[in-house]
Parts: C-alpha cells; structure tokens; sequence
C-alpha cells in the first residue's frame, strides 16, 4: 500500500486471476471504509474527508494506474463511494491530451491561433446585425475546438487563450467600424469561460483591451 500524494492511495493486489477480484477487493475496502472507528472512547464515522471522497479503483496494471490521473479524476467526478476500472485506452487518451496540451500552450504564445466572425444575421431584414468570434487552431492532430477547448479549460490556457480572442476580436470589430460607413451598430460578441469570470482583474483587462482598440463597450 502506499501514498500517491493528498488522500490518494494505490494498493498493489497479487496472486489475482481476474479483474471481477480485484473490483471486489476494492467493495470490501471501500465497506471497511465506511465504519465507524474508535478514537479515545470516542467512535467516529470516517466521512466526506477520506472515505467518501477517495473513491475504490482496480487495476490491472499499477505502474501504468500510477501514472495516469485519468481514472482517479473519473471517479472524483461520479461522486461520493464510485468505482471505475482502469482501461488501457485512458492512459492512451491521458497521452494524446497531454499532447494537445504542449501544443496548444506552444500556439498560444506564438499566436498561430486565429479567428473565425460567425455572422448573425436580421431574419426580417436580412441585416447583418452582429460577429460572432471563434478561436480556431490549425493542429493537425487536436485543432478541432471540440478537443482544444476542453484540454484549454482543464489546464488553465484558456485565460491566456480568452485574452487573446477578446483582445484580436475588438481590435478587428473597431478596423470594421471605421472601414463600413454607417455601420457603427455592429458588434461583437466574445465567448468567456466560467474560469475567466474567477479572474478578480477581468473587467480591468476588458477596459484596457477598450481603451487599447477605441471600441466602445455598448452598440
């Protein structure tokens, strides 16, 4: 037994034949887990902090299992008491988003992101009434936003990201404004992440990127 870090731990089994033996071992620890304990004449229920909160795991490859935070952050996910067996294809998964990741991080700082307006069009009046900006990545192997976006938001690249797109997003709808005569009215609309409105400087940065590109912040 021993300690990944936190309230994390691996129990290495042996002598098992079959993944249903290791899943049962885990139900047993997880039982075991969950009944009070005595602590100087006092019982106490073990929950939120440890048991509920560390959910049972099986393996069938430790070293691969210990390395990879997949099933672990999977169970976290399911709730209190869940278990998840480890399936290769995780760690295969766990590999191909840390490769996103280190690309994604290189293309950011290199600005070879770029931005689609997805326009939104008056249906009465066929008017084009407002963009819609969209960061888009040329990667060939995870540019798609739907595998971008995600890895973006789990590893915190999507408040430089977010930076990013509202900065060139202003600054492109302000080039617009002053090339369309009679077309003040356009605007812009810019996705922000949940993590973005965690940011206690947000609306300082948006009134610096306002000021910087001379667009005002109402239509």
């Amino acid at each position: 037994m021993a300690r990944l870090g936190g309230d994390e731990f691996a129990i290495v089994l042996e002598g098992i034949s079959a993944m249903g033996d290791a899943v049962r071992i885990a139900e047993r620890i997880e039982h075991q887990l969950k009944k009070p304990v005595a602590l100087e004449g006092t019982r106490s229920s073990p929950r939120s902090r440890s048991a509920s909160r560390s959910p049972a795991l099986a393996a069938a490859r430790p070293r691969t299992w210990c390395a990879t935070p997949t099933p672990r952050c999977s169970a976290r996910s399911l709730g209190t008491g869940k278990l998840v067996v480890f399936d290769p294809a995780m760690h295969v998964n766990v590999l191909s988003r840390l490769h996103i990741e280190t690309q994604l991080r290189h293309a950011i700082e290199r600005e070879e992101l770029s931005l689609h307006f997805q326009p939104i069009v008056h249906l009465a009046s066929g008017r084009l009434a407002e963009m819609e900006a969209l960061a888009r990545w040329h990667e060939d192997d995870g540019g798609s936003p739907s595998e971008f976006i995600p890895v973006a938001e789990e590893t915190g690249l999507i408040l430089p990201l977010g930076h990013w797109v509202l900065s060139q997003a202003c600054r492109k709808m302000a080039d617009w404004r002053r090339r369309l005569p009679g077309r003040q009215d356009l605007s812009v609309s810019v996705n922000l992440s949940n993590k973005q409105f965690s940011e206690p400087d947000l609306i300082a940065r948006i009134d610096a990127i306002l000021a910087e590109t001379g667009l005002p912040p109402t239509g």
